[in-house]
Formats: C-alpha cells, sequence, structure tokens
C-alpha cells in the first residue's frame, strides 16, 4: 500500500497525526511527546538500570530535563549525553534535542 488511502478510505495513522498537527499548529506538542517517550529507548541503550532510576519530565526549547535517582548515574550519563542526543533525535525523526540537563 504505497498510496495515502487504501481501497476502503482509510489512511495511516503517522499521516493524519503529522497533517493534524501543522493544520493545529502542535508540532512542539507531537515532538514533546515523542522526545519524552524515546527517552527510556534511548538511555537503555546505555544503562539497564538507568530506566528505574531515570524519568525524562520535561522537554522545552531543545532542552530535554531528566529526573535522576542516582548521582552516580547522572554522573556516567552525562559522559553519554551527545550520543544519547544523537539517539533520541533519529527516533524521533528529526533534530529536535539540542541538550540534556540531568537533575540528581
Amino acid at each position: 500500500m504505497s498510496n495515502k488511502k487504501d481501497s476502503r478510505g482509510f489512511s495511516r495513522i503517522d499521516k493524519v497525526l503529522n497533517k493534524t498537527a501543522k493544520q493545529y499548529h502542535l508540532e512542539q506538542a507531537m515532538s514533546r511527546y515523542k522526545v519524552i517517550k524515546n527517552w527510556q529507548n534511548a538511555v537503555s541503550q546505555f544503562f539497564d538500570e538507568a530506566a528505574n532510576l531515570t524519568k525524562a519530565v520535561d522537554f522545552q526549547k531543545g532542552v530535554l530535563k531528566v529526573a535522576c535517582l542516582s548521582r552516580e548515574l547522572a554522573v556516567r550519563l552525562k559522559l553519554f549525553v551527545p550520543r544519547i542526543i544523537e539517539i533520541i533525535n533519529r527516533l524521533v525523526g528529526r533534530p529536535v534535542v539540542y541538550a540534556i540537563a540531568i537533575e540528581s
């Protein structure tokens, strides 16, 4: 099905969501949702315990704010920030994250 609509008149949800988000100027909200949702996927590639000890709490103006329950993990995460940013941007589909602020 390379067409936007199939023979029954249905459209792919990702096409509808992107079009609707653009129509109602919700691109920033969609990006925020995608970045926060993909934090766990990206950070789990580096640290297994990060899934339980960290949480993405906010994303504004290109900065992802992350709460971390362990100081040691926060220090280790800071070493991998450039790579984590790259992974999140790849998962989101475009460069939207430029910095990560880790609070412990």
